[in-house]
C-alpha cells in the first residue's frame, strides 16, 4: 500500500523533530558554524571512507579523501564541500554495518547529489539512474520524507505507520547493497531498477506473512530470485542458535588429523568432536568477534573476520583459518551447491589456500579469471592460461601443465560472496576459499596472517 504524501509528510518531519535524529551526533560532531554532519546508512556505517567529488568525475580521487565514519555512520565536512556530490566506500573487511555481526562481506559505492546530509543505497540509486529523490520514491512506491532521512533512527518513531514504512525501507536498503558496484560508475541503473523491484516484491510477501522485517534482507540468487535470510546480529546470535555448527581448518596437515568438526554452544559451554575423538567439553564467552574458549589446555580465541551462515571465517590462536558453517557437511544426504558456467565466464575469483605441507601456515592467493575455456591465473605477478571445463557432476576441473597436479575442487558451501571448495586428492577432503571481491581477499589474507 502506497500512503499519500499530503497526509504523512507532515507527522513524519514532526516526529523526525520530536525525536532528534542526528541532533545529538551533529552538535558532537560540528565544533564550528563551518562543517556539516554526513551520514552514510544501509544500517549505520562505521569506517566507511568518504570522499568529496569535487571534480564531479564520479570517482574517489586520492586528493578527494576526506575521512572514515564514526560508529554512528557520520562524518563532518566542511560546509563548501556541500555543493559537490559525496561518494561513501565501503570496504570489505573493514566496514563495519551496524545492522550485523562481523565487517562488510562485499565493496561497494554509494553517492549522493550535493547538498544531501545522507549517503544511503537510495540516494545512490536516484543519482545513478538520473532522477530526483521524488521521482525515486514515487518509482519504489515509497514515502520521499523516508528514504531522504534517517530511515534507521525513523524505525523507532511511535507512529506505527511510520515506523512501518521505516522498516520497510530499511529491509529495501541493507537488501540493495549486495547488488550496488565496487564503484558508481560501474553500476547498472536499469538492472538495479530490476534488482530493487524484486527485492519489492519480497518485502510485500513478508509484510503478507507477517514477518520481522528488521530480522531480515533479502538477496537475490544466480537465477534472479528472491531468497530472504536472517541477519546474525552478533556473533553470540551466531554460535547460540540451538543448531550445531562445523567446522574445519585450511590447512591439510590439521584437517587430515581432525576431520570435520561438529560443536554445539549452550549457556556458556561447548560440546565438540571430530575424528580425533570427543565430545569434549569446555566453557566459552564472546568479546565482539572473538569466541574465547577455555578447555584443560588453556584460553584460546578464534577471531571471526567473516561472518554468514554458510561460511564463516575465523583465525584461530596459532594463526590457522577454520570456515564455520551451519550446512551440515558430515552428511552424504547435504544437497551441495554446483558450479555453472555462469558462475565462473567472464567473471573474475580469487583463491586462497593454506599451502602447507605441515602445521606452520603457507598462504597462497591466485587470481583466476574465467573466459568461456580458459582461465588466466595470476600468482605472484606470473600469469598463466590453462583450459577449464565444469564436470559432469558440477566439479570445476583446471587442467595444469604435465607435471603439475590439475585442480579438481567441488563446492561446499556458497553465502554469494564466497564459495568453500574441496579437493579429495588425500584420504580426506582439503578445503580452500574461492571469494569474488579483491578488497575481502585481501582482507581475509591480511588477517589471516597477522592474529
Amino acid at each position: 500500500m502506497k500512503f499519500q504524501r499530503s497526509l504523512i509528510a507532515a507527522s513524519i518531519f514532526s516526529a523526525l523533530l520530536l525525536s532528534g535524529c542526528g541532533s545529538d551526533s551533529n552538535d558532537a560532531a560540528t565544533p564550528d558554524a563551518k562543517k556539516t554532519t554526513i551520514t552514510v546508512i544501509d544500517g549505520y556505517l562505521e569506517d566507511a571512507q568518504i570522499c568529496v567529488d569535487r571534480n564531479k568525475s564520479g570517482h574517489c580521487d586520492a586528493d578527494e579523501i576526506v575521512g572514515m565514519t564514526n560508529a554512528d555512520g557520520q562524518i563532518a565536512i566542511n560546509d563548501a564541500d556541500l555543493d559537490f556530490p559525496i561518494i561513501a566506500q565501503t570496504i570489505a573487511g573493514k566496514t563495519r554495518d551496524q545492522d550485523s555481526a562481523g565487517l562488510a562481506r562485499n565493496s561497494y559505492e554509494m553517492v549522493a547529489h550535493a547538498g544531501s546530509t545522507f549517503v544511503t543505497p537510495f540516494t545512490t540509486m536516484a543519482a545513478v539512474s538520473g532522477v530526483t529523490m521524488e521521482e525515486l520514491a514515487n518509482d519504489l512506491s515509497m514515502e520521499l520524507e523516508i528514504i531522504s532521512s534517517d530511515y534507521v533512527g525513523t524505525k523507532a518513531n511511535e507512529d506505527s505507520t511510520i515506523s512501518e514504512e521505516a522498516k520497510k525501507a530499511h529491509l529495501m536498503a541493507r537488501s540493495l547493497t549486495s547488488e550496488l558496484a565496487p564503484k558508481v560508475s560501474d553500476n547498472d541503473a536499469s538492472q538495479l531498477s530490476k534488482s530493487a523491484n524484486t527485492i519489492s516484491a519480497e518485502i510485500d510477501k513478508s509484510i503478507n506473512e507477517d514477518k520481522n522485517l528488521d530480522t531480515l534482507t533479502i538477496e537475490i540468487d544466480d537465477n534472479g530470485n528472491a531468497v530472504s535470510v536472517e541477519i546474525i546480529s552478533s556473533l553470540e546470535s551466531y554460535l547460540e542458535d540451538e543448531k550445531p555448527l562445523y567446522f574445519a581448518s585450511l590447512n591439510n596437515t590439521y584437517v587430515q588429523e581432525e576431520g570435520i568438526s561438529t560443536i554445539e554452544f549452550n549457556n556458556g559451554n561447548y560440546t565438540v568432536s571430530n575424528d580425533k575423538g570427543g565430545p569434549d567439553t569446555g566453557s566459552y564467552r564472546v568479546n565482539n568477534d572473538d569466541l574465547i574458549h577455555v578447555d584443560e589446555d588453556g584460553e584460546f580465541t578464534e577471531a571471526f573476520i567473516y561472518v554468514s551462515h554458510s561460511t564463516s571465517l575465523a583465525v584461530t590462536s596459532d594463526d590457522d583459518l577454520n570456515f564455520w558453517t551451519k550446512v551440515d557437511i558430515t552428511s552424504d544426504a547435504t544437497v551441495s551447491p554446483v558450479f555453472t558456467q555462469t558462475m565462473l565466464e567472464n567473471q573474475v575469483w580469487y583463491f586462497l589456500d593454506d599451502d602447507s605441507d605441515d602445521k606452520e601456515v603457507v598462504r597462497m592467493m591466485a587470481k583466476m579469471e574465467f573466459s568461456a575455456d580458459r582461465v588466466a591465473i595470476t600468482e605472484n605477478g606470473n600469469t598463466e592460461a590453462l583450459p577449464y571445463n565444469i564436470t559432469e557432476d558440477g566439479k570445476l576441473h583446471i587442467d595444469f601443465p604435465d607435471g603439475d597436479r590439475d585442480l579438481n575442487v567441488e563446492i561446499v558451501t556458497n553465502d554469494k560472496h564466497m564459495l568453500t571448495v574441496a579437493e579429495s586428492y588425500l584420504a580426506k577432503p582439503t578445503y580452500s576459499l574461492m571469494i569474488k571481491d579483491e578488497q575481502l581477499a585481501n582482507s581475509i589474507w591480511s588477517k589471516w596472517g597477522n592474529k
